[in-house]
């Protein structure tokens, strides 16, 4: 995982690990899901 400036991170997919996911400290915060756009994994939780 990687932190940037401001306060987002980026990190590869869990599932696949290809796919490089951008989340920003409200999505991290609010617990707002994301999906891969390679495997279609859905994250968080």
């Amino acid at each position: 995982m990687k932190k940037t400036n401001d306060s987002s991170v980026t990190f590869k997919c869990p599932n696949c690990l290809k796919a490089h996911i951008v989340r920003n400290r409200h999505e991290r915060a609010a617990g707002i899901k994301y999906t891969c756009g390679q495997c279609g994994f859905t994250g968080p939780n």
